[in-house]
């Protein structure tokens, strides 16, 4: 019996979209041999339900959509997630199509299960997220001694990772029990990447199963014991946290309708990273650079950006600021006179900011923000100047992370050039200017900020294991005082679950109205 687990790139309330993707994604699985296809949590609607959209319209587009599939469903065993009404609370249930089509398909609450026969492998199905799964009895009402004896996989639809259910199913099953299977779908909700999608738990392990590129994970019925006892396929600590940047960035553009990204290249290392992630999701063709220098750029800077562009294939072009920076200290005149400070910096960062929005907007581009976690969290950026863009591609990678990314773009050869990744960073607003001389070292800065916003340190913690109390103080105001920042930040493609986190909004980003 060959199963498929479908995970089309779904879009929040776009039913129709979300029907037509399940419905292409049916046709494949049946093309390729499948006779079970599991789709993910409300899956036509894109895997939750928004507090504000109408009830009454949003179940009856899901129940058009569901008539629309039945041609699909013919011949399949189809289980996918569903949203229903339960005491004026939208929950997540379970919808079993038998083979015949959607107009036989049975509708398991939450709390409830199901068992299902695949050939003569036996499933059991757990409808609900994780609070109807924990109501009592064995494993915490998860499953009965009775179904323990006759079923061989347990299958549970979880919503996205960065939700934050209460319970962590998966983790917590029991290594006696038969193996569960938790899929999830994969793409972006609002910013947040999915990081987990579909995992086995099995005697105590709990195992990533990764898909095909077109969004389907096939096996056998027979084959769960060998999914189980096969190592998962992690990736590396830096290829991981790169690829889902790349296929982050691809799911936002494509929920949010957009198509052409606009870089704007500094000559450092943030700027390079993106612009590779940028070429990798959405091709060379689709990613234009500007390099944007003014008297305190330096000659390496203006190489090394015209060598990463012409070694990434995009348009490139170059637009000096320093006329801009004049104009706006002409125009104010003596409202800054006195002695040259930061004002003169951000004047600098916000002429590139102002230009950088204006070509987005003339050559239909999105402009990618390209502030990492480091400096977010201590607010080393300029509002209005830097701080600008659709969505900070690298904000949740600290400075470490960032170069580790580099060189993993460098694998296979020099992108990125080595001097971009040997040479002291630095903003260039003002002559011989270099980051460490208002951070410490960013690996002092990165171990300091991992423990105080992952483990929750506190300062005498840190101290405790050998950093320097003044240090320590300095990152904890910097913190304090830059919180006004990063709420103004843009979306930052979330890949972790810890740091400055925005919740998902009430609103997804790219959400629509549920109609057919």
């Amino acid at each position: 019996m060959r199963v498929a687990i479908g995970q089309p790139r779904l879009r929040v309330g776009d039913v129709r979209y979300n029907a037509e993707r399940i419905a292409q994604c049916l046709d494949e699985a049946r093309r390729r041999g499948a006779e079970t296809v599991l789709l993910g949590r409300m899956a036509l609607l894109g895997g939750v339900w928004l507090p504000d959209w109408n009830v009454a319209e949003g179940l009856q587009a899901q129940e058009d959509a569901l008539e629309y599939l039945r041609p699909h469903c013919a011949g399949l065993l189809v289980v996918m997630g569903l949203a229903v009404e339960v005491q004026g609370d939208m929950r997540s249930a379970m919808y079993v199509a038998q083979r015949e089509g959607a107009e036989g398909g049975q509708v398991l609450m939450p709390g409830q299960r199901g068992q299902v026969m695949l050939g003569d492998v036996a499933w059991t199905l757990l409808a609900g997220d994780a609070s109807e799964l924990s109501c009592g009895g064995r494993n915490n009402g998860l499953a009965g001694d009775d179904e323990a004896t006759t079923a061989q996989l347990f299958v549970r639809l979880a919503p996205h990772s960065m939700l934050g259910e209460e319970t962590d199913v998966t983790a917590g099953w029991p290594a006696d029990m038969p193996p569960l299977l938790t899929v999830r779908h994969a793409g972006v909700l609002d910013h947040h990447v999915e990081t987990r999608g579909v995992e086995m738990a099995a005697r105590g392990v709990v195992n990533r199963l990764e898909g095909e590129s077109d969004g389907l994970y096939l096996f056998d019925a027979h084959d769960v014991p060998k999914l189980c006892q096969r190592a998962s396929c992690k990736m590396s600590d830096t290829q991981e946290p790169y690829e889902l940047l790349v296929r982050g960035l691809r799911d936002f553009f494509a929920a949010q309708g957009l198509r052409r990204a606009l870089v704007g290249l500094s000559g450092g290392i943030d700027s390079a990273v993106v612009l590779a992630i940028a070429v990798e999701a959405l091709g060379a063709e689709n990613v234009m650079a500007v390099f944007m220098p003014s008297q305190y750029s330096s000659q390496a800077s203006a190489e090394d950006a015209q060598t990463l562009a012409q070694n990434l294939g995009v348009e490139y072009h170059v637009v000096p600021i320093d006329a801009v920076c004049r104009g706006v200290e002409g125009a104010l005149g003596a409202l800054l006179q006195g002695k040259r400070d930061t004002t003169e910096e951000n004047i600098q960062a916000r002429a590139r900011g102002l230009m950088l929005m204006a070509i987005a907007n003339k050559r239909g581009c999105a402009l990618l923000n390209t502030s990492n976690r480091s400096e977010a969290a201590v607010g080393y950026s300029t509002l209005y100047g830097d701080m600008c863009g659709a969505v900070a591609v690298i904000g949740d990678l600290y400075k470490g992370q960032v170069y580790e990314a580099a060189r993993w773009v460098n694998r296979a050869g020099s992108v990125i050039p080595e001097r971009i990744i040997t040479r002291a960073p630095s903003a260039e607003l003002r002559e011989g200017q270099t980051d460490q001389d208002s951070l410490p070292e960013y690996d002092v800065l990165d171990a300091i900020l991992m423990a105080l916003l992952e483990e929750r340190a506190s300062l005498s913690c840190l101290v405790a294991r050998g950093f320097d109390a003044e240090i320590v103080q300095r990152v904890m105001q910097l913190v304090q005082g830059s919180a006004f920042k990063r709420v103004q930040m843009p979306p930052i493609l979330k890949v972790s679950h810890s740091g400055f986190q925005r919740p998902v909004s009430s609103w997804p980003l790219g959400a629509k109205w549920p109609r057919w």
